[in-house]
């Protein structure tokens, strides 16, 4: 009979560390709920595999690689197939250097990588008898396309709310909640998986925070028991958010609290419709591909310099006129400013291309398909429509991170998510082939 063991922890930072994900410097000062890694082993006897949610940004493949080989160490199992994944929480800690908004830690990314090898053991150490069930529903009006056709013909990221020029979305979302319920032999909740394609940018500021799915797991421990581990898989939300770009209503104070509760609302009333199973058999299988890297031409590294040496000539001037050196954070200049760095950087320091994994576990006759990137939610869409199987949880930003990962056609339309940087630099064939590789595993696993 199938064994499942679940095991939480704190990871959250010191106070003083980068928080990542904007245009500016935040300096985290305080924490609104401590940010947590979520463990979970499954085991059948033969094959065991793993999954570690982290409230974190994104992960990088090299801390995946630490992850993995301590759970090795710790418990002797050098063969499980584990996928490690960020929440993609931007009240988390600094994991990528980002200009001098972001710099991380390696000391401290070093314990976070530990932190959550030690979840895992300790999931592993936990493991019992388990039962195991699906079960999915639709939620309105909580996640919106970001991108919009403009008048100018043009395809835009975050357009305004209720902007004349505004003509119509430049894409579908994913509104389905799938659940997957984790019970003993006996019905006592071990843990609840929850895969929901939302960007996690509901705060801001400089406390740490996991945002709304922190509030959803006290929403399910509030209910189920403070011993059930809940963890949340973020789907494919490259080019989603919770912003409603279609009306100017305000949203209400600490949303992400509505969000969460929301959220929690519903995950518990699929749960209680949700038949558990026994299972027999866990799998899981990874491909590693070569993808091409796009690179700036030689007119866009001339023109990030002279951009870059304008630049600095502005602040001069400012500094010289009102006595204030740093340039105010978070605005349209200081975008501009990186695109420009990062074009000098990487026609300076070329790398044509990068080797990224995909993987899908199996639980029984439920598929989780791992992606390493920000995935836009058409590509989670045209995986569950051609797949095989009927239960599949989309996980984003899983065992790394390689940006926005765009259809071949936004590359043609426009907008912040295909816009060539260092953080989105992949060819515009890489979401057709981690489509194909995902259902290609699929039918190994």
């Amino acid at each position: 009979m199938l064994k499942c063991g679940a095991y939480e922890r704190q990871i959250t930072p010191k106070l003083g560390s980068r928080i990542p994900g904007y245009f500016e410097e935040r300096i985290s000062e305080d924490v609104l709920d401590e940010l947590m890694v979520k463990a979970l082993v499954f085991d059948d006897g033969k094959n065991t595999v793993g999954f570690c949610e982290l409230d974190i940004l994104h992960v990088r493949a090299d801390m995946t690689k630490k992850i993995r080989e301590r759970f090795a160490l710790l418990t002797g199992v050098y063969d499980a197939k584990i996928m490690v994944a960020g929440t993609h929480a931007h009240t988390g800690e600094a994991v990528e250097e980002n200009d001098e908004f972001a710099l991380p830690d390696e000391n401290s990314i070093n314990a976070t990588c530990e932190k959550s090898a030690d979840a895992l053991a300790l999931a592993w150490k936990r493991r019992r008898e388990c039962r195991v069930g699906f079960g999915s529903g639709i939620i309105k009006d909580m996640a919106f396309n970001r991108r919009f056709w403009k008048k100018d013909g043009k395809v835009h990221t975050w357009p305004g709310r209720c902007n004349p020029d505004n003509v119509r979305e430049a894409a579908a979302v994913d509104e389905e909640v799938a659940v997957v319920r984790i019970d003993s032999p006996t019905g006592e909740p071990i843990a609840v998986i929850t895969n929901f394609a939302n960007h996690l940018d509901l705060i801001g500021g400089c406390k740490f925070s996991a945002d709304y799915p922190g509030v959803l797991s006290e929403k399910i421990k509030s209910v189920l028991g403070e011993n059930v581990v809940s963890v949340f898989m973020n789907g494919c939300c490259g080019d989603v958010t919770h912003i409603n770009y279609n009306t100017t209503e305000p949203y209400p104070t600490d949303y992400y609290i509505t969000v969460g509760k929301r959220l929690g609302e519903k995950v518990l009333e699929i749960y209680g419709d949700i038949h558990c199973e026994t299972f027999d058999s866990v799998s899981g299988e990874s491909d590693l591909t070569v993808i091409p890297r796009r690179q700036p031409t030689k007119e866009m590294y001339e023109r990030g310099k002279r951009e870059i040496a304008e630049f600095e000539q502005r602040k001069a001037q400012k500094k010289e006129q009102d006595g204030y050196g740093n340039p105010s954070t978070g605005n349209a200049d200081l975008m501009a400013l990186s695109y420009s760095k990062c074009n000098v950087n990487l026609y300076e320091n070329p790398k044509l291309s990068e080797t990224v994994e995909t993987q899908v576990i199996r639980v029984g006759n439920i598929v989780f398909n791992g992606m390493p990137g920000e995935m836009f939610a058409e590509i989670g869409l045209e995986i569950k429509e051609k797949s095989e199987y009927s239960r599949n949880i989309n996980v984003e930003l899983a065992n790394g991170c390689y940006g926005y990962i765009a259809t071949k056609k936004a590359f043609g339309e426009g907008g912040y998510e295909v816009t060539l940087d260092r953080y989105v630099n992949m060819s515009e064939d890489t979401a057709d082939i981690m489509t194909k590789s995902i259902l290609d595993l699929q039918k190994r696993v």
